[in-house]
C-alpha cells in the first residue's frame, strides 16, 4: 500500500509488516515475536522493541548502545569501552576501560 503522503506499507502473508516513511524512517512489525524494530533515518539511530525479553535497545551511529529494561534498568555501552549499569532503583555504576569503577548513588 502506498499513501499520498510517500509513506509505503508492505503486510506478508505472516502479517509481519513493514512501513518506509518518506522521511526515510522505517519501521519492521514481526507479527509472531511482536518484535518491532524503528530505524530512524536522520539521527541514523535503532530503536528495537522485544516484547518477549521485555527489553527495549538503542543502537546509534557512533557506537553507543543502550539496553532498557521493563524494571527501569539500562546497560549503556560506550564506543571507548566504558559501560554503564544504572539499576531498578536508581543506583548505577561505571566501569572504564581501564578497568577502574565508579559507583553511584540514586537521585
Amino acid at each position: 500500500v502506498e499513501y499520498r503522503n510517500g509513506t509505503k506499507k508492505a503486510v506478508r502473508a505472516d502479517g509481519s509488516t513493514t512501513v518506509k516513511f518518506a522521511n526515510g524512517d522505517v519501521k519492521t512489525a514481526d507479527a509472531s515475536t511482536g518484535k518491532v524494530v524503528y530505524y530512524y533515518a536522520a539521527a541514523q539511530t535503532t530503536h528495537t522493541s522485544d516484547p518477549a525479553r521485555t527489553l527495549e535497545v538503542f543502537e546509534f551511529p557512533n557506537g553507543q548502545s543502550e539496553t532498557h529494561a521493563a524494571d527501569g534498568s539500562k546497560d549503556i555501552r560506550f564506543p571507548d569501552g566504558t559501560r554503564k549499569v544504572v539499576r531498578a532503583d536508581g543506583t548505577s555504576s561505571t566501569t572504564f576501560p581501564d578497568g577502574v569503577v565508579l559507583e553511584g548513588e540514586g537521585s
